[in-house]
C-alpha cells in the first residue's frame, strides 16, 4: 500500500490484530481505529465530538470494498478516582460494503459506550484503562452480539510527541447466533453468525512542528488548528469552542488485505467558562 501524508506532523503508525481465523477474524473495534491518538493521555475537562471516516478496497477477484465512519463523543468529567481523570466515550458508527457487481449493503454499526480512567503520570506520560460495551443490532453489517470491550494504553506526548500502544481486547458473550450479519461462519454453516474474540494493537508515533505542546491537542491524528474561543454578545468570555480540524488522504490501495485510510477527523471541543 502507497500512502502520502499531508501535514505538518511526522507520522508513523501500526496496527495489529490477532484473531481465530482468516475467514473470520475481523474484530468488532476496527484495526487501526485508535491509530494518531494519544489513548492514554488524559484529557481536559469538556465535551469532545469528533468523527474519523474511512475508505479503503480489496485486491481481489471481484473487488470489494469497506467504508465506515466513527462518530464519537466524549466527556472528559471533572471528577477523578484514584488520580485518574474520569472519562466517558460513545461510539455510533455506520458501515456500507459492496463487492463489485454483485452486492451492495449499508446500516448501522454495533455502537458502543466505554467508562475510562486516566492517570497523567507526569514528564509527559500517561495511562489509561477503558472497560465499556459494543451491542447487538440486527442490521446487515453489524455483529450478532454484544461484547466486552478493553482498553490499555500507554502514551508519551512531551516535546511535541505522541508514542502510543493500545491494547485492545474484546470478548463476545455470544461466540455463535443464528444471524450471519456481517460475520457469517465458514461453509457449510454460513448461514450462522461466528463472532470471534479478538486483541488489536494500535502503535502511534508522530510528531508536531509549530504547534500547542498541549496533550490533548497532540491527541489528535494530524497536527490541529485551535481556533479563537466563541465569545458572547455582550463580548464576555463564553463556552470555548475550538475546533481541530486534519486531512489524511490521497492514498492508493493496492495490497491484497482490506485497508483503510482516514480521510478527515474534526473535533470541538466545549470547555467550561471561567
Amino acid at each position: 500500500m502507497q500512502c502520502r501524508f499531508h501535514s505538518v506532523v511526522a507520522t508513523g503508525a501500526l496496527s495489529i490484530c490477532m484473531g481465530l481465523s482468516a475467514a473470520i477474524a475481523a474484530p468488532v473495534t476496527q484495526q487501526g481505529a485508535t491509530v494518531g491518538v494519544a489513548a492514554g493521555a488524559p484529557l481536559p475537562e469538556g465535551l469532545y465530538f469528533d468523527n474519523t471516516a474511512d475508505w479503503g478496497c480489496r485486491d481481489s477477484n471481484p473487488i470489494s470494498c469497506l467504508a465506515i465512519t466513527i462518530p464519537v463523543f466524549t466527556w472528559s468529567t471533572p471528577w477523578t478516582l484514584a488520580g485518574a481523570r474520569v472519562q466517558f466515550f460513545a461510539l455510533t458508527p455506520v458501515i456500507e460494503t459492496g463487492v463489485s457487481h454483485t452486492s451492495y449493503q449499508a446500516s448501522f454499526y454495533n455502537p458502543a459506550l466505554l467508562g475510562q480512567l486516566a492517570w497523567d503520570l507526569g514528564n509527559g506520560f500517561g495511562f489509561s484503562y477503558a472497560l465499556g460495551a459494543y451491542f447487538d443490532v440486527d442490521q446487515a453489517v453489524a455483529f450478532s452480539s454484544n461484547s466486552l470491550n478493553q482498553r490499555f494504553a500507554l502514551s508519551y506526548t512531551g516535546g511535541g510527541w505522541n508514542l502510543t500502544a493500545n491494547v485492545i481486547y474484546g470478548i463476545q458473550l455470544d461466540s455463535v447466533t443464528n444471524r450471519p450479519q456481517i460475520s457469517p461462519c465458514p461453509a457449510p454453516f454460513s448461514f450462522k453468525g461466528c463472532n470471534p474474540d479478538f486483541t488489536n494493537l494500535d502503535l502511534t508515533a508522530t510528531k508536531t512542528f509549530g504547534r500547542s505542546s498541549e496533550p490533548w491537542l497532540t491527541a489528535l491524528p494530524t497536527s490541529p488548528v485551535r481556533l479563537p474561543p466563541i465569545r458572547s454578545k455582550a463580548n464576555s468570555p463564553s463556552a470555548g469552542s475550538p475546533a481541530m480540524i486534519s486531512d489524511r488522504s490521497n492514498c492508493k490501495f493496492t495490497s491484497r488485505p482490506m485497508c483503510s485510510s482516514v480521510i478527515s477527523v474534526v473535533a470541538i471541543r466545549a470547555a467550561g467558562s471561567g
